[in-house]
C-alpha cells in the first residue's frame, strides 16, 4: 500500500485529501505545520507528499 502525507493548515481540505486518497487505497497521513511534518516524517517516509506552500511556522519546501 503506498504511503502518502498531507500536508496542509485548512482542516476542509485536509479532510478532503484524506477521505479521496483512503478511497483510492492509499495510506494516508496528515500534518499541519512544517514542526508537525517533520515528526511524522521521522516515523516514515511517504511515496508522495501534497505540501501547501505557506503553513503556519514556515514554507513547506524549507521545512520539510
Amino acid at each position: 500500500m503506498a504511503y502518502v502525507m498531507v500536508v496542509d493548515d485548512d482542516p476542509a481540505f485536509v479532510e478532503a485529501c484524506t477521505l479521496m486518497l483512503r478511497h483510492e487505497g492509499y495510506e494516508v497521513t496528515t500534518a499541519d505545520s512544517v514542526s508537525s511534518a517533520r515528526d511524522r516524517l521521522a516515523d516514515a517516509v511517504p511515496q508522495a507528499m501534497l505540501l501547501d506552500w505557506k503553513l503556519p511556522d514556515g514554507t513547506a519546501l524549507a521545512g520539510c
